[in-house]
């Protein structure tokens, strides 16, 4: 070293070294609190902005003593050689808080706040950690703020770094990059000011001793900050500075933040070596997680952005794996049960990403097109697997136990982990609120019903072995979907990112995966301005004249006025139409078409989209529509088609053959004429005289009060009560039972139909022994039953309100009550509104009601888009029963076209507009007796006789066993 270094290397030991006085001074010495508060300071002011050779200095573990260097068991000069001394050596135990683990079986099992010593503090932090763990940023940065709160009203003695750091973390996650930098440098501060104040009392310390792991993550967080600040240089030296002074196993955090950040910086080789680091360290010491499968998709982005197909798949591929991984280890523990679909769906990205790689690489290699396209169509069921999927593969668990009672406690164990996820999150709410006596009741109850259900679990395990692979499969392969199909049916697949379309069309022996032209972004453009054309929820009349409600609408306001009825663009139907089908046309022709939706085409009856250029005029009977070429269902997965055929097998018909619940007595507005003339038409129809069918709209956009109906735990009657009256649905009903033979008692009108009456029937066994059911009346989305202090909205439909309200009923039949009825029905009609709607929060379509009926026993619903015309519906519904009746062979789907199609050439010109033929459609099992001969179930948990999955470690884990091998474990044809 040349001498000006070697002095100016003396003198920064010497001034830090200074700092540390108090390490060889008595101790009566080192009691202000200002010495100490200045000393934080210059500690902290250091490591942020101190220049290299000053971090340096400040990390030797030897100090300067009046001229001497003295390091600890040395008396070597200042020139001598450190040796080992000079570095402190590597701790190899973990500084992590007990829960703090990211291993899968941890993250599925663990509830915060379980413990019974948990703390508010505590509970709230180890749930931060795990929902960033497990990817749901929003609800980590939700329990941050709360926390938040809750430590800027604490002592300074009683906060902790680790919390200021962990919900520095989670709102750096979610774009509050200042607001992050507060808590980060809080944290920062508090964690040197400790470790300042620990070492007062000893003589033997040194600088260095004063830092600690723990400080890596305050800093690679506040490099976060940095960069989103736009201070490049300075994030790099933070993520520098983080990584010297990280220790197993925060490290690989460490790392795995510094790579991305090289990666942003377009340094692609700098990120790769760090990242690659990173997931070596993750697989070392935590096995699969959702960190070290986000780290292996990043490489994979690498690799592709350089070109490098092969292995961009192969990283692809390893990240999939492991999300699949942990819900497969997951799948071991009744606890997981209730998330599955939610972490899988959380995971989405990785599986599209598969599918990218996997398509544009069979794009250059035609040879090895059918490998790739059954890989991706499997991943492709990851990205798009739904609650509403998952509901009808324990539907049909349930019927293959063959057993009332083994079926009897499926449903008590579905029952247990519902409750249980119900009661978890009422602890969350009193851990925030402090109150700890009812966190303490809640977590009794949760351990009540855990022990509970891992009892029945047992017992099912025992007497049901295959129960869980039947309930929660794997996608079924390419080839299994094939074996499903007959000659007469196709099956097309969809996925959606942004910008990015795919699809893929099965017959029982062909396949064809294509990249399509568009996006995701492009497919909901096109889907709204259709929904604008059939959908009359989409417009109010303003002073004599059409105004749209949403701005998606407003373009085509002019044609809503100068027609005079629904302005629907026929010609961006067929847009639609030869984006979605042009290159399957071939595959698909003249086959009775399934179709798994992606995204916004779930908003949407296909049945509407047009197959060549529409003729300029406004007569729709001369549309070439799709229902006029083949008929169509939906399906919420691929793999919910076996499970519904096998159930179709495993069950006799039902002997009795409908069963009508509809026209609940409602009184409308007081201040409405026309409402009180609808409630006295619904007083005398409450039983089947002969009356002729009234042309009624039931819509809920003409009800009053709907988004303040619940209140607590059960709902408002009197605003339940004075929705508007639908005597219309009497006539509706009486019509289809007419057509079916059904006896006059099996139609629940007016005071009958009322929730006691279904769910007594449920109880009683009765509801089984019905083929079709049929509910006319209101359906309440999910946002229409909020209100605050309900855990979580759900869809509902509404019947007759009681005198006052009670748990066993209240007027409304929602989601969750729907769940637990016990049927047995081919097919359930939903002749009310938007019953095919998904959640509260426009995502997964079917989500919610239609879930809750495949889950009671439902194998295919009618369900409707929009406010149903209740003439149409009648035509629609009774004409698809009785040719269906007439005519076993036929398929509902079929059915169902046939009854389109005459209301389209038959009826006047108004009935050939889309909004009052097509609002239906049939989910689940459309086909009929056509269907393909069913190959034995194969979907399972994992290969026959294979052990269990092993849980992943909480501890450093040395020569762990190489994964399983991807295309055989995960992907298996």
């Amino acid at each position: 070293m040349a001498g000006w270094q070697l002095g100016l290397a003396r003198r920064l030991v010497i001034a830090v070294g200074a700092l540390f006085a108090c390490a060889i001074m008595p101790a009566a010495a080192q009691q202000g609190g200002d010495a100490i508060k200045a000393r934080v300071g210059q500690i902290v002011d250091t490591l942020l902005n101190g220049t290299d050779a000053e971090f340096e200095a400040l990390r030797d573990r030897c100090i300067v003593h009046q001229g001497r260097r003295i390091c600890p068991g040395s008396d070597r000069e200042p020139d001598a050689s450190a040796g080992a001394d000079a570095e402190p050596a590597q701790e190899k135990t973990s500084d992590l808080p007990e829960l703090e683990r990211s291993g899968a079986r941890g993250a599925v099992t663990f509830v915060p706040g379980v413990r019974g010593d948990a703390t508010t503090f505590t509970a709230l932090e180890d749930l931060i950690r795990l929902r960033l763990e497990e990817g749901r940023l929003s609800e980590a940065a939700r329990h941050a703020r709360e926390l938040g709160r809750l430590v800027d009203q604490a002592r300074e003695e009683d906060v902790r770094p680790s919390a200021l750091t962990v919900i520095g973390r989670a709102l750096l996650s979610t774009g509050q990059p200042a607001e992050a930098d507060r808590f980060l440098r809080r944290a920062l501060d508090l964690e040197v000011a400790q470790n300042v104040r620990g070492l007062a009392e000893r003589t033997d310390t040194a600088p260095a001793d004063v830092l600690s792991g723990r400080m890596a993550l305050m800093l690679s967080g506040l490099a976060e900050v940095a960069e989103a600040q736009q201070k490049a240089d300075q994030a790099r030296r933070l993520h520098q500075r983080a990584l010297v002074l990280s220790l197993d196993p925060h490290n690989a955090d460490v790392l795995k933040a510094f790579g991305l950040f090289e990666w942003r910086q377009s340094r692609p080789a700098d990120a790769a070596d760090l990242l690659a680091r990173s997931l070596k360290l993750q697989n070392q010491f935590w096995g699969p997680s959702t960190s070290a499968a986000d780290t292996a998709n990043a490489l994979g982005h690498i690799a592709l952005a350089q070109g490098r197909l092969e292995e961009a798949l192969r990283r692809f591929q390893e990240a999939a794996s492991t999300s699949t991984q942990i819900a497969l280890t997951g799948a071991d523990d009744p606890m997981f049960h209730q998330r599955d679909g939610d972490y899988i769906a959380r995971q989405k990205r990785l599986f599209e990403d598969v599918v990218a790689g996997a398509l544009q690489l069979a794009e250059r290699s035609s040879g090895d097109h059918q490998r790739l396209a059954a890989e991706s169509f499997t991943a492709a069921q990851w990205a798009e697997r739904t609650s509403a999927a998952a509901a009808i593969s324990r539907m049909a668990a349930r019927i293959a136990t063959h057993d009332a009672e083994l079926s009897g406690l499926v449903r008590e164990f579905d029952g247990l982990l519902a409750e249980r996820q119900q009661l978890e999150k009422q602890l969350l709410t009193r851990l925030a609120a402090q109150d700890m006596p009812a966190a303490n009741a809640a977590r009794s109850r949760i351990a009540a019903a855990e022990a509970r259900a891992r009892a029945v679990q047992s017992s099912l395990s025992a007497r049901f072995p295959k129960y869980a692979a039947l309930a929660y499969p794997q996608p079924a392969s390419l080839p299994e979907t094939q074996a499903l199909l007959a000659d007469n049916e196709a099956l097309v697949q969809f996925l959606f990112t942004e910008d990015d379309g795919y699809a893929w069309g099965l017959t029982h022996d062909r396949t064809l995966a294509v990249h399509l032209p568009v996006g995701g972004k492009w497919v909901a453009e096109h889907v709204a301005i259709l929904r604008c054309g059939l959908d009359d929820g989409e417009w109010r009349l303003s002073a004599g004249r059409w105004v749209a409600e949403n701005e998606r609408c407003a373009g085509l306001e002019g044609e809503r006025n100068a027609w005079k009825q629904l302005p629907f663009k026929s010609e961006v139907a067929h847009e639609l139409y030869v984006a979605l089908f042009g290159r399957l046309e071939p595959l698909i022709a003249g086959r009775s078409l399934m179709v798994v939706p992606a995204g916004a085409l779930s908003a949407l009856p296909l049945h509407v989209l047009v197959t060549s250029p529409p003729p300029a005029s406004t007569d729709y009977r001369s549309v070439a529509w799709l229902v006029k070429r083949q008929s169509l269902s939906v399906l919420p997965s691929a793999a919910a088609l076996g499970a519904l055929r096998r159930s179709r097998q495993a069950l006799a018909p039902a002997p009795r053959p409908f069963l009508g619940i509809g026209n609940p007595l409602l009184t409308g507005l007081d201040s409405v004429p026309e409402d009180a003339r609808r409630a006295a038409l619904a007083q005398r129809k409450q039983d089947c005289a002969p009356s002729p069918p009234r042309t009624l709209t039931a819509s809920l956009k003409s009800t009053s009060g709907m988004r303040a109906l619940l209140r607590g735990g059960t709902a408002d009657v009197a605003a339940i009560r004075v929705a508007i009256p639908l005597p219309e649905t009497a006539d509706e009903l009486c019509a289809v039972a007419r057509t079916l033979g059904a006896e006059p008692a099996d139609v629940l009108l007016g005071a009958r139909a009322t929730e006691a009456a279904v769910k007594t029937m449920s109880a009683s066994g009765a509801l089984k022994s019905y083929r079709v059911v049929h509910f006319a009346t209101h359906g309440l989305l999910a946002s229409d039953t909020e209100s605050v202090g309900r855990i979580a909205p759900e869809p509902a439909l509404l019947l007759t309100p009681p005198e006052s309200a009670s748990e066993e009923d209240d007027g409304l039949l929602t989601a969750s009550e729907v769940a637990r009825l016990d049927l047995a029905a081919d097919w359930v009609i939903l002749s009310a509104c938007n019953t095919a709607a998904g959640n509260a929060d426009g995502g997964e379509a079917l989500s919610g009601l239609g879930r809750a009926f495949f889950y009671a026993g439902a194998r295919a619903l009618l369900v409707s888009h929009w406010p149903v015309n209740s003439d149409a519906t009648v035509k629609l519904v009774t004409k698809a029963l009785s040719r269906m009746a007439v005519d076993t062979s036929i398929s509902r789907s079929e059915a169902l076209r046939r009854s389109m199609l005459e209301l389209i050439a038959a009826g006047p010109k108004r009935d050939a507009h889309p909004a009052y033929w097509a609002p239906f459609v049939v989910v689940g099992e459309g086909g009929g007796a056509e269907s393909a001969p069913l190959p034995a179930a194969t979907g399972s948990i994992r290969p026959p006789g294979a052990p269990p999955l092993a849980k992943s470690p909480r501890r450093r884990v040395l020569n762990r066993a190489a994964a399983p091998d991807w295309r055989r474990e995960i992907w298996r044809p």
